[in-house]
């Protein structure tokens, strides 16, 4: 059945949930594409943070683990030969809600592995994906497989200024919501809402596919 909601945060915002993004057949198709047969190609980053920022994590609970990335649409522009193969899970969120996606800013697929004294209540370095926009964009989180890397979306928004940009010193982000991924499951959210991914703990692997858009 296609259930997805709406869940208002404590400021007033509203995220959607969706229990089933897209169908099981093109959910399996994209696990067999990233973990089949066929060499898939995953590119090395040693830090999730932004690193060209040089950015210090105050936050004790920040842990800045390493990962891959696969690029699909880079700052509006195509770069790998799979955007037509992932763009269809955009397809399927505009059937079931009816927002119409205008401009696809990036499109990038995200495995992340267990780190050394991670734990639940540790995360990922708190970001919001794009600092050179200060317009309205909407993030969706697709996620490939299950996992126990929760996403976690805090209480702080960003409000659009360059300069006032500084995640490193937000110490004790309140969180307002926690998703823990599910194979087939999405995430919509403001894209100036500070988020960050967890490292898995359970699982061996967190694999999800991150969409940035505006919309009509």
């Amino acid at each position: 059945m296609d259930k997805h909601r709406l869940v208002t945060l404590p400021d007033g915002d509203q995220i959607i949930v969706f229990d089933e993004l897209i169908p099981k057949q093109l959910q399996e198709s994209i696990k067999l594409t990233i973990d089949g047969e066929q060499s898939f190609p995953w590119y090395l980053i040693r830090k999730i943070g932004h690193s060209h920022l040089n950015i210090e994590y105050q936050n004790p609970k920040t842990v800045d683990g390493g990962g891959f990335y696969h690029s699909v649409v880079d700052d509006g522009e195509v770069i790998s030969k799979y955007y037509d193969f992932f763009k269809q899970v955009l397809f399927f969120f505009t059937d079931k809600t009816g927002i119409e996606v205008d401009k696809v800013i990036r499109i990038r697929l995200r495995l992340t592995n267990q780190q050394k004294d991670h734990t639940h209540e540790t995360y990922g370095p708190v970001h919001v994906d794009f600092t050179k926009y200060n317009f309205t964009y909407y993030t969706l989180l697709y996620y490939i497989e299950d996992s126990d890397g929760d996403t976690m979306l805090f209480e702080n928004v960003w409000d659009g200024d360059k300069g006032s940009y500084d995640p490193g010193k937000i110490t004790d982000p309140k969180i307002a919501y926690r998703h823990t991924p599910k194979q087939g499951c999405g995430l919509l959210f403001n894209g100036h809402r500070y988020h960050a991914g967890n490292y898995p703990i359970d699982f061996n692997t967190r694999i999800v596919i991150n969409f940035d858009f505006t919309i009509k």
